[in-house]
């Protein structure tokens, strides 16, 4: 009976660190994949915030050719939305609860 319990503990226990070794392993795999897209993914951010600062200092060097018509704004060039007409308010009716306050707490 001592023997088969061991031989038992001796092969569970090396199934656990084989089945512990693997995720290690798996867990590494997964996570190398994931820091390279990472990466992938930061340098894309990169080449895009170069790509639309290039294109910001584009706009402003047309903006500034006179042949384009831009101008500077100016104050009577606004357009100004009128607010909307204020809707009354339809009374409510009064409640026939009794105030939350005073009721003690029901439960979770």
């Amino acid at each position: 009976m001592g023997q088969r319990l061991t031989q038992f503990l001796a092969i569970a226990s090396v199934a656990t660190a084989v089945s512990l070794y693997a995720c290690t392993v798996y867990n590494q795999k997964i996570w190398g994949k994931e820091y390279a897209q990472l990466t992938r993914l930061q340098e894309d951010e990169r080449g895009m915030v170069t790509s639309n600062e290039g294109i910001k200092e584009q706009l402003i060097e047309q903006a500034d050719q006179p042949e384009i018509g831009l101008s500077s704004p100016t104050p009577d060039q606004n357009l100004y939305v009128p607010a909307p007409k204020a809707l009354p308010l339809r009374p409510q009716a009064a409640s026939s609860q009794a105030p939350i306050d005073n009721q003690a707490p029901i439960g979770y």
